[in-house]
């Protein structure tokens, strides 16, 4: 256990429930945009774009996961990058704005702020 942390609440901590709620997010948000691409290239082909879509978003998440703080910044700029290339001339946001540009910004919030703030210490030290 981590010296500055409270014996008392191992699994109550504030950013053990914001990890835990950032990855179900994570899971959810992506797991919609994986089957919604899919279905797309089924539908209408297979195509490089939506295939490079993917595999970004997939990049994306597993920073997020694996590496918390990085994956935050990077979920922050996929959600600032959609506003830009789905951007409607109209003025309105619609999709890019509810379904990427929100959903990648709240989840980016709690994976910052859930992220652990200690890296485990070596268990040996060097000769």
């Amino acid at each position: 256990m981590h010296p500055n942390e409270d014996s008392k609440t191992p699994s109550s901590s504030p950013s053990r429930a914001l990890r835990l709620l950032a990855r179900l997010s994570l899971l959810a948000w992506v797991g919609f945009w994986t089957w919604f691409i899919v279905s797309v290239m089924a539908s209408e082909g297979a195509a490089i774009e939506p295939a490079v879509m993917l595999g970004g978003l997939w990049a994306v998440a597993a920073l997020a996961w694996f590496r918390p703080r990085i994956g935050a910044l990077a979920l922050a700029a996929l959600g600032a990058w959609s506003l830009w290339f789905f951007h409607d001339p109209s003025g309105r946001w619609h999709v890019s704005l509810w379904l990427i540009a929100l959903p990648a910004g709240a989840i980016a919030a709690c994976t910052w702020l859930g992220a652990p703030t200690h890296r485990p210490a070596a268990t040996h030290r060097a000769a």
